[in-house]
């Protein structure tokens, strides 16, 4: 199936619970990957990697910053199958860096989410 980047896809990018996350980090080391995507500037470019990604059961939670062409992904394993779908895209994605996730930026990421959400 093609995906147009401006296409209209919707998804659901539930994160995970609170207990899950800290099991996670925890238990199977959560990760957080930087990536810069230069070509990602709409929200339809969002919803079009929420959806690819999304598919991934390694991938607990993104954090996106458009206006900075930015993403952020917490997730288990290895990141080569993420950032294979997010360079197959054509959107210029490069990553910058790969960490283990702190707690506290994990919790800030998801309180910009909720507030981002009840807009």
């Amino acid at each position: 199936m093609e995906k147009n980047p401006c296409g209209g896809y919707e998804c659901s990018s539930q994160p995970k619970t609170d207990s899950e996350f800290s099991l996670a980090g925890q238990a199977a080391g959560l990760h957080e990957s930087e990536f810069i995507i230069p070509k990602m500037d709409c929200p339809s470019e969002e919803r079009l990697i929420k959806f690819a990604l999304s598919e991934l059961r390694d991938v607990y939670f993104l954090q996106f910053d458009l206006p900075r062409g930015r993403l952020s992904v917490f997730h288990v394993g290895e990141i080569d199958p993420i950032a294979s779908r997010l360079f197959s895209f054509g959107l210029g994605a490069s990553l910058i860096k790969t960490t283990i996730a702190d707690q506290e930026r994990l919790d800030t990421a998801l309180l910009a989410n909720t507030a981002e959400d009840q807009k």
